[in-house]
């Protein structure tokens, strides 16, 4: 029978993406959160309670920082009664968020 460590490793990172999103969950409301999509954006820089990606484009759509904890750029759907985006939470560096889609 073949081994594949490749698959072990995978299912092994699953396990801990697993455990992290119950513990997340404690924390902040994950529904409709994408965490396999989860991405790390350098550069950002915060001015006048707006988030800007290293070229000086805006990221967020929203009214600045939502209850002191990420940024959001949030679209309504083409039913009108679902939403879309992405939220953005910063890390431990001052230039870094964490880009995580949406929808609801």
């Amino acid at each position: 029978m073949n081994v594949h460590d490749e698959l072990k490793t995978i299912a092994e990172d699953n396990d801990k993406r697993m455990r992290l999103c119950i513990s997340i969950s404690k924390k902040i409301d994950i529904e409709g959160l994408d965490f396999a999509e989860a991405s790390i954006i350098r550069g950002c820089k915060v001015e006048e309670e707006r988030l800007y990606d290293c070229n000086g484009e805006r990221l967020d759509n929203g009214g600045g920082l939502i209850d002191d904890d990420y940024f959001c750029c949030q679209h309504t759907g083409y039913c009108e009664d679902d939403y879309y985006g992405t939220v953005y939470f910063a890390t431990n560096e001052d230039d870094t968020y964490i880009a995580i889609p949406f929808s609801c």
